[in-house]
């Protein structure tokens, strides 16, 4: 009998505690798909994203490309006027348009008073350059990235660097807003690659 009640004893532990070791891991099973489905929300979100990123770069990738081949022939005549309906702010005191030959597309122009001078963010939709104005003279500058519009990849693409070097020095003093503006104007097709310099027109 001893034996007996000692053998169903244990039984009936072993059986108690195999059934609490199933309950955690039915609970385990209960939360793991809504963790699961939180990291994968994330995962996909972060696909995405990256993916968007590629598309939107590729596709002005493959505008540029149509836009190269479809034309030869640079017009490099320049029209400067004030941006209608342009409102100034903190961020820009005044902004013009520079139109090359008969161009739908004209490049803008937005001034930024600056503690040493004046800056020239030059904008279009496949490139952003600026052009500085200090007491140590006027020349160009690539953009900080965290002031672009225009995808860094895209911009890299169009814009040739060893040019934007050379130009880093226009001037060895500083210039009023006219001559700036009529040297932006001459300059800026210099910057642009040659298969992609049709973008202007």
């Amino acid at each position: 009998m001893s034996f007996c009640f000692q053998f169903e004893s244990c039984f009936l532990l072993t059986k108690v505690k195999h059934a609490i070791c199933q309950d955690f891991v039915c609970v385990g099973y209960l939360f793991l798909p809504v963790l699961n489905n939180h990291y994968l929300k994330q995962f996909v979100m972060k696909r995405n994203n990256r993916i968007i990123g590629f598309l939107f770069v590729a596709l002005f990738v493959c505008s540029l490309s149509v836009m190269a081949s479809g034309k030869s022939t640079f017009v490099d005549d320049y029209k400067i006027s004030s941006k209608e309906n342009f409102e100034p702010s903190k961020t820009y005191q005044q902004s013009w348009e520079i139109t090359y030959g008969e161009s739908k597309r004209p490049v803008q122009v937005l001034l930024r008073e600056t503690k040493k001078g004046e800056e020239y963010i030059i904008r279009t939709n496949y490139f952003e350059v600026k052009y500085v104005n200090t007491e140590k003279g006027f020349g160009a500058r690539s953009m900080k990235a965290g002031e672009m519009l225009v995808p860094e990849n895209l911009n890299a693409q169009v814009i040739d660097s060893n040019r934007l070097n050379s130009q880093e020095i226009i001037s060895m003093s500083r210039v009023d807003r006219e001559k700036a503006l009529g040297l932006i104007a001459g300059f800026l097709p210099e910057l642009v690659n040659d298969q992609y310099k049709n973008i202007l027109n």
